[in-house]
C-alpha cells in the first residue's frame, strides 16, 4: 500500500510538469553553473538572491563551473533528418524559451500511445487526441493503458507481445534504468532540438552509453511555501524569502522558525501545528551536493557511508523525532500546509493551485535554504520531464510528434490565458534561477526501498544508523539489479 500510495504521489508530481512549458536551471549531484545577466534580469534575479560564487572542477571530474552557458541551434526534424547534438557537460542555464515544435513531415499510419494513468474520464487527453488527429490527417491512436505503480512492468509486457509503443511519457527519474533495460530506443537522430529542452538532463540523465533516449522539457524545481499570517503572528520579522534575497537564508533558520511555529497545547509531543514538513526527504543530501547513490566515472555506487548524507538525514531525522518540529505525515504535505496544520512545507510547484482551491491565499514561497549559507546557489528539485519511444516501435516519428504536438497544445493553452498561473511573474522568473538537483536513487530502483520503506521507518523514531543497515542489502540489490539489464 505505501508503494502504491508513494507511486500515486510521484504520478501527480509529474503530471504538474508534464503538461507544463517553463524552464529552470538543471544539474544532477555536484554540478554547479551560473549564468551571465544583463542590467535588466538584475531585478528580477534579486527576487531570490544568490551569490554566484566561482567554483572550479572537483578531484571526481564533478564540473563546478560558474559564468558558462551552452548554447543550441533549433533544428527542423522531418522524419529521419539529423538533429543537432551539443553534447552538453553542464546545464544550460536559464529558462526554456516558451517556442512551440515545428509540425513534422510524413506522420500517418497507427500511432500507439503508452498511457499510465486512467484516460477513460481525462477530457484534456481526449480534446488532445482529436486536435492532433486534425493535423495529422491519416493517423489513428491506440492506446496501451496502464497504471503508474506497475508502468514499466506493463511497458516491458508490451514491447514482449509486440505492441510496442511509439509514445512514452517518461521522466528523468526514469533513467537510467529504462536505458538499460532495453524499454525505450535511441532517438538521436530523430530529435527535433528546441530551446524549451533541458539538454543537460538528455545528454547526462536520460542518456546511457552517449545516445539520447527522451526529449525532456525543462522543468520548475520544488518550492518553500509558508503561510505568511501564522509567521508574522508568531513575531518572526525576517521572512523566508527576505533571507533569500539577502543571501542569509539557511537550515538553522529553517529550524529556527520551525520551533517558534510548533503549537503543542497539551505537551503530549503531539502538535496540533508543526512548524515545517516535506515529502523529499532527500531534499536535504540533495543541497549538500550528495546523494544516496554516487557516479564514479559511469559506474554508480551506493553512497550510504557518506558523512554529509548521513549528517543530512540527520538534520531531518532531528527535526521530526528530537525537537518534534517536523511533521511526521509522510503523504499530501500540501493539504497539511493548506489545513494549517503544517506552517512551512516544501514541494513541487504544480501544488499551488490546490493550496489557492483548498482556499489558503497567504501564502508566499521561497527557495530551499542552503545547508550551511556557503553554498554557491539555492537548489531545487524538479521530476523534468518529456517523451520517448518504445524499444522496437514501428512508428517513431509518429510517436515523437505526438509528444511534440502535446507540449504545442499545452504551451498554447498557457499563452492564451486558458491555463491560470498561481505564481507571480517574479516569482516565476526566480523559480527558474534555481539550480536543479536530480537524484539518482529513482533511476537506480529505490522508489519503494528508500522512499517508503526507509523513509515512512525515519519517522517513527527508530535508530537512524540502524535504518540505513537495515536498507543497506536492499538498496545494493536495487543498484544491481538495473545494471542486469532486460
Amino acid at each position: 500500500m505505501k508503494k502504491a500510495i508513494y507511486m500515486v504521489l510521484v504520478m501527480l508530481c509529474v503530471f504538474s510538469v508534464m503538461f507544463s512549458a517553463t524552464g529552470c536551471k538543471t544539474v544532477t549531484q555536484r554540478i554547479v553553473v551560473e549564468s551571465d545577466t544583463s542590467e535588466d534580469d538584475a531585478e528580477e534575479e534579486d527576487y531570490w538572491g544568490e551569490d554566484g560564487e566561482e567554483e572550479e572542477e572537483d578531484a571526481d571530474g564533478s564540473s563546478k563551473t560558474s559564468g558558462q552557458k551552452t548554447t543550441s541551434k533549433s533544428a527542423t526534424a522531418s522524419g529521419g533528418a539529423t538533429a543537432n547534438k551539443p553534447k552538453t557537460s553542464v546545464w544550460e542555464a536559464g529558462a526554456g524559451e516558451e517556442v512551440p515544435f515545428a509540425k513534422r513531415k510524413n506522420v500517418t499510419g497507427e500511432i500507439i500511445l503508452f498511457c499510465p494513468w486512467d484516460t477513460s474520464a481525462d477530457a484534456k487527453f481526449k480534446k488532445i487526441n482529436e486536435a492532433f488527429k486534425k493535423e495529422y490527417p491519416g493517423t489513428t491512436l491506440k492506446i496501451v493503458q496502464s497504471d503508474w505503480p506497475s508502468r514499466d512492468i506493463k511497458l516491458t509486457q508490451s514491447i514482449r507481445s509486440g505492441t510496442v509503443p511509439d509514445y512514452v511519457p517518461t521522466i528523468c527519474l526514469d533513467f537510467p534504468r529504462r536505458a538499460i533495460k532495453n524499454m525505450m530506443m535511441p532517438i538521436d537522430d530523430l530529435i527535433q532540438e528546441t530551446a524549451a529542452m533541458d539538454y543537460y538532463i538528455m545528454d547526462n540523465v536520460t542518456a546511457w552509453n552517449g545516445k539520447r533516449y527522451a526529449e525532456i522539457m525543462k522543468g520548475v524545481p520544488g518550492i518553500f511555501y509558508y503561510n505568511t499570517t501564522i509567521l508574522k503572528n508568531a513575531g518572526i520579522k525576517d521572512m523566508p524569502l527576505k533571507l533569500s534575497q539577502d543571501n542569509k537564508w539557511t537550515w538553522a533558520d529553517m529550524k529556527n522558525m520551525a520551533a517558534k511555529l510548533t503549537v503543542d497545547s497539551n505537551k503530549d509531543g503531539k502538535p496540533e501545528v508543526y512548524g515545517f514538513g516535506t515529502e523529499f526527504d532527500f531534499m536535504f543530501p540533495l543541497a549538500m551536493n550528495t546523494d544516496i547513490v554516487k557516479m564514479n566515472g559511469s559506474a554508480p555506487t551506493l553512497n550510504v557511508d557518506d558523512p554529509n548524507l548521513r549528517s543530512a538525514l540527520m538534520f531531518f531525522y532531528d527535526g521530526i523525532n528530537k525537537e518534534k518540529i517536523f511533521s511526521p505525515v509522510r503523504w499530501a504535505m500540501w493539504s497539511e500546509f493548506a489545513k494549517k496544520n503544517v506552517a512551512m512545507y516544501y514541494g513541487i510547484s504544480g501544488e499551488a493551485q490546490k493550496i489557492i482551491d483548498a482556499g489558503l491565499t497567504t501564502w508566499e514561497v521561497a527557495p530551499f535554504p542552503k545547508a550551511t549559507g556557503k553554498e554557491s546557489a539555492y537548489v531545487g528539485y524538479s521530476p523534468n520531464d518529456g517523451f520517448g519511444v518504445g524499444a522496437g516501435a514501428k512508428n517513431p516519428v509518429g510517436g515523437l510528434a505526438y509528444g511534440e504536438f502535446t507540449y504545442n497544445y499545452n504551451l498554447q493553452q498557457k499563452q492564451s490565458g486558458a491555463v491560470k498561473d498561481p505564481f507571480t511573474k517574479a516569482q516565476r522568473d526566480a523559480m527558474n534561477k534555481v539550480e536543479n538537483r536530480i537524484t539518482l536513487l529513482y533511476g537506480y530502483g529505490m522508489e519503494s526501498s528508500f522512499c517508503s520503506s526507509f523513509c515512512g521507518d525515519m519517522r517513527t523514531n527508530g535508530d537512524l544508523t540502524a535504518l540505513i543497515e537495515k536498507q543497506r542489502s536492499d538498496w545494493q540489490k536495487n543498484i544491481d539489479d538495473t545494471l542486469k539489464g532486460r
